[in-house]
């Protein structure tokens, strides 16, 4: 809201252990929740949604929520909906436990998730140490796309924004951490985003739609990458 944001804000949950040794039970409940989504969010808004409708809907996908968006694009595909041209503009993943090299643009598991956004814009942290491969609930799983960024070969509609930098600020400057964090949830480098200024300025911009992707005041391009900045 400080940011300028004026929408309607839904909150969508599942219930999750919030315990490493609990993964697998965790992905599965998500997997379930993804069906759910369809069910009372995608399928709602597919009935109502026409082709000239002048509201946005938009979906942010937190860690495992990422997993859960990008099965309930499939799983509305899969069920046939009458409307098979409805569509989200915005689709914003933080932290997202989802496989880097899933999302490129010839991946079967991201395919519907593509084809029914406007835009997926994803925000990565390489110090995010839930997401690291080491991590006792992890093991054999591929590169995350909250840790690593977006892989080579996504669709132009794909945006990856590094935070590593400006989180790097957040870690070990106590001054720019009093600045802009309002406040910590959980594993700090997993949820960061949580009342940061920075991330919410970002973040409502990429909402907006207003400006282009390189442009956007809280961003820096440097090496063919979009990185996030103070702003």
């Amino acid at each position: 809201a400080a940011a300028g944001f004026k929408g309607e804000v839904m909150s969508f949950d599942w219930p999750s252990a919030d315990m490493a040794l609990n993964y697998i039970e965790d992905r599965h409940d998500a997997k379930q929740t993804a069906m759910q989504l369809v069910t009372a969010g995608i399928r709602v808004l597919s009935e109502q949604q026409a082709p000239d409708c002048a509201i946005n809907v938009h979906l942010l996908g937190h860690s495992t929520g990422a997993y859960v968006i990008r099965e309930a694009f499939d799983d509305a595909d899969d069920a046939r909906l009458d409307n098979t041209g409805w569509m989200a503009s915005q689709v914003v993943f933080i932290g997202a436990d989802v496989s880097s090299a899933s999302l490129r643009a010839d991946s079967d598991s991201s395919a519907s998730l593509y084809r029914h956004c406007v835009r997926l814009t994803n925000y990565s942290n390489q110090f995010d140490s839930v997401l690291k491969l080491s991590n006792v609930k992890r093991a054999g799983m591929a590169p995350r796309a909250g840790r690593v960024g977006l892989p080579d070969g996504a669709p132009d509609k794909a945006v990856d924004v590094d935070c590593t930098e400006y989180f790097g600020l957040l870690k070990d400057d106590a001054a720019v951490k009093a600045a802009d964090q309002a406040e910590v949830i959980g594993a700090f480098d997993h949820s960061w985003h949580i009342g940061n200024r920075v991330f919410a300025q970002d973040l409502f911009e990429t909402l907006r739609g207003d400006l282009d992707r390189h442009i956007v005041p809280t961003r820096i391009s440097a090496n063919g990458k979009l990185k996030l900045k103070r702003g």
